[in-house]
């Protein structure tokens, strides 16, 4: 499926046509995270669940990989989960996850940052893209809103956007 790629400022980016339920979507998500990841340590993960019985099941597999320490449940919200995650890139059970948590979480947000400090101290729930880039000086946020197939990048102003046309235009090969 052909991806759409619009620059709408210096620091945000969308990505249309991404659903991550099949293969070649799937693959550009780990692509798109690795590049994401290279220069970065830690990866947060905001949303809100919309359907809880598949709540439980999700923060089984979350606690499999994360250190619970790590992971927040809103208890006034129990539908609003956070965890944070410092990176092994190359972790293929990680990547499950993030996809897993891109597809069921409702308007789900990955930061991925080198200070993850920064943003254990605050609220994150209601912050927009803006704030969360503006958190540090080195943070990227990939978010979905409203349409269900539109990938959103932000970044902070002192970063660089990767090669985004190279990135959607990867194509895998079997073998």
């Amino acid at each position: 499926m052909m991806k759409d790629l619009n620059y709408h400022k210096s620091n945000l980016v969308s990505v249309k046509s991404i659903t991550n339920q099949i293969w070649e979507d799937k693959i550009f998500f780990k692509n798109l995270l690795k590049h994401f990841l290279e220069d970065r340590k830690h990866i947060l993960m905001i949303g809100r669940l919309s359907y809880l019985p598949i709540k439980d099941s999700f923060i089984r597999n979350v606690l499999e990989l994360i250190p619970k320490k790590n992971v927040t449940i809103n208890e006034k919200e129990s539908n609003h989960v956070s965890f944070y995650y410092s990176v092994d890139p190359a972790n293929d059970n990680l990547h499950e996850l993030i996809n897993d948590f891109w597809i069921i979480y409702e308007q789900p947000a990955l930061i991925i940052t080198d200070n993850i400090e920064a943003y254990l101290s605050i609220n994150l729930e209601r912050m927009s893209w803006v704030d969360l880039c503006s958190v540090t000086e080195s943070a990227y946020v990939l978010f979905r809103g409203i349409e269900e197939d539109v990938l959103w990048v932000g970044k902070s102003y002192a970063l660089k956007f990767p090669d985004m046309e190279k990135i959607i235009n990867f194509k895998p090969t079997l073998g």
